[in-house]
């Protein structure tokens, strides 16, 4: 017996152990289900901080409506929780909403992993990665052997290609496709968590995943949102049109400015080195104007430009008195600008200088820590 969700152009089936047996475009008919769940867990159990559970040694109820599927499982072991994933079709996308609840006494569940697991795909379909602004790869397998990772990371299990967004990735979703059609995979999360983008190939089977960091302490319960699943006729633009209509729902455009435009590049200068050396002062601002101009470059991005230099003292900036403060920082700035230069200057909202009062009087209370207090 099969459990599906279709209209005219995509299909979604399942078995009856939660096995995702078709995700097809109708008008295309290629099958990209590869006969496996749609999850995987990580947990941790006391030191050991890896533990997984895998959908298919568990056996769901699953309901079906017109335009929904629910598919529930109840696991006593080795973990005890509750795991509801409830499904629709919404412009021929297939969307996953995540419902987790920790049973457990000692176990907290750390990672979520959810997409199809032993992808059916052939040598024409390419992948299109969303790293930075965006890859191509077009030999998949290649492109996950290259991450064999030699030490210390379980690669007799799998070998894994990763991305996280936000950070490395631009944009939340990655696909495969060839110049007729593929399927793509989204996080339309409105929350916009930290999302890992990760391939794993097994032997020959590849799984294609969207990973989630929970963290559910025993006794507590999360919702995850916007699992997207979506087989496409047409070449990867089709796919990319499925997150380009999503971001429209969010995304507020900034116009650029016209002297950016114009920009064909900048020099990257240290004023002073985070060890104390004084590269350049305020007064050399004309001189770098000049050597830039040489080389048709018109913008200065100017790093370490306070008193205690580039990467140390943060927060804090202060002005370099030794150099004329504020008043002479300003001034040479001006000078730049009036010959026609742009200037940048370079600060750090992430990092804390941990010598520095600020870390000592409010820093440590505010700093990112791991579960055990590190920092």
């Amino acid at each position: 017996m099969l459990y599906s969700l279709k209209n005219d152009s995509v299909k979604l089936s399942l078995d009856k152990n939660g096995n995702l047996k078709e995700l097809t475009n109708l008008v295309m008919d290629h099958n990209f289900a590869g006969n496996l769940g749609l999850w995987r867990i990580i947990y941790q159990q006391g030191i050991e901080l890896e533990k997984e559970l895998k959908s298919e040694n568990y056996i769901p109820v699953i309901s079906t409506s017109d335009k929904q599927i629910k598919i529930e499982y109840h696991i006593n072991n080795p973990i005890k929780l509750e795991l509801i994933i409830n499904g629709s079709l919404e412009d021929n996308h297939f969307v996953f909403n995540v419902d987790i609840n920790n049973l457990s006494k000692e176990c907290v569940i750390s990672e979520f992993q959810f997409g199809i697991r032993n992808c059916n795909l052939n040598d024409s379909h390419k992948l299109y990665w969303s790293y930075s602004i965006g890859e191509k790869y077009d030999d998949l397998n290649k492109a996950i052997d290259d991450c064999f990772a030699h030490y210390m990371a379980q690669d007799n299990k799998a070998v894994e290609k990763s991305s996280i967004y936000p950070g490395q990735s631009g944009m939340n979703f990655y696909l495969f496709a060839s110049e007729t059609n593929g399927f793509y995979l989204g996080s339309h999360d409105p929350s916009f968590q930290k999302t890992l983008h990760l391939l794993r190939k097994r032997q020959n089977e590849i799984d294609a995943l969207m990973v989630k960091y929970p963290f559910i302490n025993p006794g507590e319960s999360t919702r995850i949102e916007g699992f997207t699943l979506s087989p496409f006729k047409g070449s990867w633009h089709r796919g990319a049109d499925i997150y380009r209509k999503w971001a429209n729902t969010w995304i507020e455009p900034h116009s650029v400015p016209e002297w950016i435009k114009q920009m064909n590049g900048w020099q990257r200068i240290i004023l002073r080195h985070q060890y104390g050396e004084q590269f350049f002062k305020y007064q050399d601002l004309s001189k770098i104007f000049n050597d830039g101009i040489e080389a048709g470059i018109n913008t200065l991005f100017m790093f370490g430009w306070h008193t205690e230099g580039h990467d140390a003292g943060y927060p804090n900036y202060s002005y370099d008195e030794s150099q004329g403060g504020f008043k002479e920082l300003k001034a040479n700035v001006k000078k730049f600008q009036n010959a026609g230069g742009k200037v940048i200057l370079y600060f750090n909202g992430k990092l804390i200088d941990m010598s520095s009062d600020f870390y000592r009087e409010k820093g440590k209370l505010v700093s990112e820590k791991r579960k055990d207090g590190s920092e």
